[in-house]
């Protein structure tokens, strides 16, 4: 079953962490500052929602999602991508329900 997700703007790193949901490390020279890894960790997400990118980019991004017992759509988290490969797993926000 494929996910539609429509990307609100993703959270910063430090954003993440705070909420758990830390994306995995971006490999950077250290000498960037924290604000330039963030805006590349946006874009990289950005990229991964529109297709132009892998999907496992998107993992910790907020996004919403519409949920398939109703059709709505609900803010979530992605937490990963299916094993198909073509769609992602998402956490509600404030619900159980994961797709």
């Amino acid at each position: 079953r494929q996910q539609q997700a429509a990307a609100s703007e993703p959270p910063s790193t430090s954003e993440q962490a705070a909420a758990g949901t830390a994306p995995p490390p971006v490999s950077l020279p250290s000498i960037l500052p924290a604000s330039v890894a963030d805006q590349i960790r946006r874009a990289q997400v950005r990229a991964a929602l529109a297709g132009q990118a892998p999907l496992s980019w998107a993992v910790g991004a907020k996004v919403q999602a519409v949920y398939s017992a109703d059709g709505n759509w609900y803010n979530a988290v992605v937490e990963g991508v299916a094993p198909s490969g073509t769609s992602l797993l998402v956490a509600y926000e404030g619900y159980a329900e994961r797709e």
